[in-house]
């Protein structure tokens, strides 16, 4: 959890209030603003809409590659939610890894693998 907005540039939180279906996307909001959250990226813009209409809430990740995730929480739990976004970060540092070792023949254990 310390790291959950280490690879994002920006979150986009829509919700209503009032509506019933808002319990996990209020928890997520918390989690990005708690101190280790924000240590993990102090640059991620985490920006809050309300709404007063009945749409569904949703969640809106701009990661740090340009890629975007747009979740509709309204059947979600804050697990779900947290775990979206941590296989995308994931995603996305194996990818940087990938290019800073060239591929992977570049990598000794891929190469191990193959023996």
């Amino acid at each position: 959890m310390a790291n959950l907005l280490r690879s994002l540039s920006k979150v986009r939180i829509q919700f209503n209030p009032q509506d019933g279906r808002v319990a996990a996307v209020r928890e997520f909001l918390q989690r990005c603003h708690t101190p280790k959250a924000v240590q993990s990226n102090p640059k991620c813009d985490v920006e809050t809409t309300l709404r007063i209409d009945r749409q569904p809430p949703v969640v809106e990740f701009t990661f740090l590659n340009g890629e975007k995730l747009l979740l509709n929480c309204a059947a979600l739990k804050v697990e779900d939610i947290v775990t979206q976004v941590t296989k995308m970060s994931d995603k996305i540092d194996r990818e940087e890894m990938l290019k800073e070792y060239g591929g992977l023949k570049a990598l000794p254990f891929i190469n191990m693998l193959k023996n």
